[in-house]
């Protein structure tokens, strides 16, 4: 006697997507994994990047400093040869004027011009770090063209070396007066060469404040970028979760719809990794 054949019951489309559910979201929790692993490295690149920033930022102001006392003991000198020449008059050589670079960094400084930048978003920085205002100057860092920062920096470095010579001829003028003068007016010839050398230092101190600005301004810039890819990385960590939450949810309903014992041992290590979990974080 024949078998009568037995008519199998087709699968509707949506029973066919749900056993292939659970793989599904595993490897799409799999490749969030994957970037939020991927941003947290880059938020710790980043991270660095703004450590070295402040080391190079930190320099400048250091710099900066050593030439302030130096321009302070050429000053003291000055006065101390001065008085002890008893202050004789000298033909002192023509006075080098202040450079328009520093005379616009140290307006900015006290707040009357607008800082030596054409970009509007360093320029906003500037101001908010002027300002103190750190919490402002690291959101308006995201906004930042990193290539025109950087070559505000190289013409700030160039700005220092023309500094540097502006003063090489009246230096060199007063060197030759203090070789050239006789022993009565030698000491204040001295006094005049020293003038020359506070004023310089003065002025260099200046030029080296405004890269150590600038980097500053990178410091920020870094720091923006490093906490950006850590939000990333917390949402796709986020993203991961939840596609692990839909992947075991789906793979127990589906061991449970075909009455496996899977669904009773998935549930019970569910609950044991939950129990541990709770247990690590409120105890160690």
């Amino acid at each position: 006697m024949a078998d009568t054949p037995t008519d199998t019951p087709k699968k509707s489309l949506f029973e066919k997507l749900g056993a292939g559910l659970p793989v599904g979201l595993t490897a799409l929790a799999t490749v969030l994994a994957g970037l939020s692993t991927g941003e947290l490295s880059r938020a710790m690149y980043w991270r660095s990047t703004a450590a070295q920033d402040q080391s190079k930022a930190n320099d400048q102001w250091s710099l900066a400093s050593h030439k302030r006392d130096r321009a302070l003991m050429c000053e003291t000198t000055a006065d101390t040869l001065k008085a002890v020449g008893g202050n004789q008059a000298v033909d002192a050589p023509a006075k080098t004027p202040t450079p328009e670079f520093v005379q616009q960094v140290g307006g900015w400084m006290i707040g009357t011009v607008a800082p030596p930048v054409d970009d509007p978003g360093v320029r906003a920085v500037l101001w908010a770090i002027q300002t103190g205002h750190e919490a402002d100057a690291v959101a308006l860092a995201r906004g930042v063209d990193r290539d025109a920062l950087e070559a505000d920096i190289k013409v700030g470095q160039s700005k220092v070396a023309e500094v540097e010579k502006a003063y090489d001829a009246e230096l060199g003028a007063a060197k030759g007066q203090v070789g050239a003068s006789p022993a009565q007016t030698r000491t204040a010839a001295s006094a005049v060469r020293y003038e020359v050398d506070s004023r310089r230092y003065k002025a260099e101190a200046t030029a080296n404040q405004w890269v150590g600005f600038l980097y500053e301004v990178r410091v920020k810039t870094s720091t923006a970028q490093s906490e950006r890819h850590r939000q990333r990385s917390e949402n796709f960590f986020f993203a991961m979760l939840a596609a692990q939450v839909g992947g075991v949810g789906s793979s127990l309903a589906l061991a449970r719809q075909r009455r496996s014992v899977l669904w009773l041992v998935a549930g019970v290590a569910g609950l044991a990794a939950i129990g541990f979990g709770a247990f690590v974080y409120l105890t160690m």
